[in-house]
Order: structure tokens, then sequence, then C-alpha cells
């Protein structure tokens, strides 16, 4: 299952927005929320929330939120490519 230009571009009804939370799982290719948002709504919303107090004593190091981090920079230009919303970040 993949999203096309298309499907992001507002194929689905028109008016209805539709949030896709990403939560551990960035890709935009064979994602099975991304996909069904884009076949239903006329806008897609991602989203990611990072919480790092759910990582209990494993919060991430340096080097793992410089990942996260370019990782979300990549996942917003897919998405952007794709015609959705700018990814939507926000730390809790």
């Amino acid at each position: 299952m993949s999203v096309s230009p298309s499907s992001m571009g507002g194929a689905g009804e028109a008016g209805v927005r539709t949030v896709v939370w990403f939560r551990r799982d960035l890709r935009v290719e064979d994602n099975p929320a991304l996909a069904a948002a884009a076949r239903t709504a006329g806008e897609v919303v991602p989203v990611y929330v990072w919480a790092p107090e759910e990582d209990g004593p494993f919060y991430p190091g340096r080097v793992s939120r410089w990942w996260l981090s370019q990782s979300l920079k990549h996942l917003d230009a897919s998405l952007r490519r794709l015609g959705a919303s700018r990814l939507v970040t926000r730390r809790s």
C-alpha cells in the first residue's frame, strides 16, 4: 500500500481533515494509517508528539535526538511532496 501525490492532494471528501499521528513509524511508503487518511480526507494533517517522559529511564541521548530531528525533517519533506500539510511537531 503506498501513498500517491494525487491521493494526498484532496482526493477525499472536501472539507474533511484527518489527523495522522506519527509515533515510532515515520515511514510514508507502506503506512496504512497515512494511506487510509489520504483516501478519505480532503486534507491530511500529519502530527508528531515527542514525549520523552514516556521513555522513562531510557531518555534519548544527543545522537538519538539528532537522528530523530533529521528523520522528522525527512518525513516533513516527503509529506509535503505528496501534498500534505506541514508536519506539526510538539514536545509534551
